[in-house]
């Protein structure tokens, strides 16, 4: 009696949720907005301010590659440009729209794919969206990166194309221009993913004709390449109207292959990367690494039970989908798993490891898909085989999965309350340098922060000295960049250069990477230790802490020193003293 109440109730609130669908939804969103904008004030990281300095030039007239140097992909640029029109050079208001800009995509991409396939079959997009808004802070979701932002574009295409694949459901043209654009955007915004965005096109392309029966030679044919090219016609028409295209080829492709990749083994003096062989490279590491992890789903490891769960998730999706006799898509995924991690490793990933971004955002979206799927039609295998195996996966993936769900939301909530009891800081804007920066130099006037202080130049009035506002070990090793470098600094001639020439970067300081810059510093610029004036020298009234120190690493042109000390004098931020 008491299991007939239970399922009658179950059953009400069944229907109470259909009949309530839309309020319900609603009250989701709500819920997922709360915990974006909660998660905006997590944490800081350079390459964010990277992007976000990019966008803030770009919006004061200073162009992409020709006005500023990056071997990164624009979209991230552009985008953080239309935010700053906003938020002005304000980080933590940046980081308020940019959760607000994530949520609407969140929100359209739901709504996208359930008018495709209906409320039922695209409830596993909203377990995603949810479990997403919760992993933000832990995998740095939250931050505007090229990695970040390349998942959140390939999150509905992956959806679109897993649904159409299980469902048989022919893609449409509105569909194959939305892969389009979102494919685009992947590849314009992290090369890294370019093998994965060519298997993208491939099975999306064929899928399409398949599902249409569209021949190969065909006009619906030719409309599709004319799709799929548009996005990167309109980039490159950018490029030559800018005057770009030279400097977007040697710091986009040339100084990364030369100077950049990290993860291609090769003798030393070989600067080429072979691309065939980089896939292998890719496939291997990961084939390696994602196997070992496989091994593991026998210790029910629940103490840190992520990996395990993105791998059996994953791996369980491809055989679930050979099971049910999709083979192209089934073996296409595991190519989407490889070449997702081109930069990563599902074996050793960790908190903070935005660069898994992508495969993370793939394992999230199949692992609540292929979970209602099993559950839905385990009743429906009549083979005896197939039903045991599926129960298998089931009861596999829903273990990892139920206790990797606790562990994201522990790690939300731990961080949330230590944020709201003062126990951890939040973000502000704050720096350091800037403020004493813009007492010395007029609004305007150039000037040079070095060599990796893409936050301090955000907040900074003063005008870029040079293209190349940061200063990495690739750079140093270029002879055309050293070139251009000195160039530009003996062209704008700062009056004040507030560089650390101990400073490391992936392993290596400008001591043993730029000492030709260190050689200009010294020839045309003095250090306010070292400036003398009479026999008086000038200390610092600013505290030296590990960021600022105007002794050691504010540099002074000479022929300007006076002016500069003058300037520094009636700012209070030094006083004379004839000690020695």
């Amino acid at each position: 009696m008491l299991n007939v109440k239970r399922i009658r109730i179950l059953s009400k609130a069944y229907q109470w949720l259909k009949k309530n669908d839309h309020a319900v939804v609603s009250l989701f969103f709500s819920l997922v907005l709360a915990v974006l904008l909660v998660n905006a004030f997590h944490e800081m990281y350079p390459d964010e301010f990277d992007n976000i300095l990019g966008g803030w030039y770009i919006t004061h007239g200073v162009p992409i590659y020709t006005g500023f140097f990056t071997h990164h992909g624009p979209v991230a640029y552009f985008i953080s440009a239309v935010i700053t029109l906003v938020t002005q050079n304000s980080f933590v208001a940046f980081r308020i729209a940019f959760a607000i800009l994530v949520f609407s995509h969140l929100v359209w991409s739901y709504v996208y794919l359930r008018r495709k396939v209906g409320k039922d079959r695209s409830v596993f997009y909203l377990v995603f969206v949810g479990i997403i808004a919760l992993a933000g802070n832990y995998y740095w979701l939250h931050m505007i990166l090229a990695d970040t932002l390349a998942a959140y574009f390939l999150a509905p295409v992956i959806a679109l194309l897993l649904i159409s694949s299980y469902f048989k459901l022919a893609l449409t043209r509105k569909d194959m221009i939305v892969i389009s654009l979102l494919t685009s955007m992947t590849v314009l915004s992290s090369l890294t993913f370019l093998f994965l965005s060519i298997l993208i096109y491939l099975y999306s392309c064929y899928f399409y004709l398949r599902s249409n029966s569209i021949k190969i030679f065909s006009r619906r044919t030719g409309e599709l390449a004319l799709i799929f090219l548009a996005p990167y016609f309109v980039f490159f028409v950018y490029l030559v109207a800018t005057a770009s295209l030279k400097e977007y080829i040697y710091q986009g492709w040339v100084f990364n292959q030369k100077y950049y990749v990290y993860n291609y083994p090769r003798p030393d003096g070989v600067t080429r990367i072979n691309p065939i062989r980089y896939a292998v490279v890719i496939a291997n590491t990961f084939y390696n690494s994602y196997f070992t992890l496989l091994e593991q789903v026998k210790t029910l490891n629940i103490g840190f039970p992520l990996n395990i769960t993105l791998a059996s998730g994953t791996f369980g999706t491809a055989l679930y989908f050979f099971i049910k006799k999709r083979y192209l898509f089934a073996t296409t995924f595991l190519g989407f798993l490889i070449y997702a991690n081109s930069r990563s490793d599902p074996l050793n990933s960790k908190e903070t490891d935005y660069q898994s971004a992508v495969y993370i955002m793939i394992a999230f979206i199949v692992i609540p898909f292929i979970l209602i799927e099993i559950f839905r039609k385990v009743d429906d295998n009549k083979r005896l085989g197939e039903r045991i195996v599926s129960i298998v996966l089931f009861l596999t993936i829903g273990f990892y999965a139920l206790f990797s769900s606790l562990f994201l939301f522990q790690k939300f909530f731990n961080r949330t309350y230590e944020k709201y009891m003062g126990y951890a800081s939040l973000i502000y804007d704050r720096p350091e340098i800037a403020p004493v920066i813009n007492k010395i130099v007029d609004v305007n006037e150039p000037v040079w922060i070095g060599p990796f202080e893409f936050r301090e130049l955000l907040y900074v009035h003063g005008k870029p000295a040079s293209q190349y506002q940061i200063f990495i070990p690739g750079m140093g090793y270029s002879p055309e960049i050293r070139g251009k470098f000195i160039q530009d600094f003996e062209k704008s001639k700062p009056s004040i250069i507030y560089f650390q020439k101990t400073y490391f970067i992936l392993g290596r300081s400008p001591e043993t990477y730029g000492q030709f810059f260190l050689d200009y510093l010294n020839s045309h610029y003095i250090t306010l230790f070292d400036y003398r004036d009479n026999g008086i020298r000038y200390r610092s009234t600013v505290a030296k802490s590990d960021t600022l120190d105007l002794e050691g690493r504010l540099y002074i042109r000479k022929e300007k020193a006076r002016d500069v000390i003058r300037r520094m004098l009636d700012q209070k931020l030094v006083y004379p003293s004839s000690e020695e």
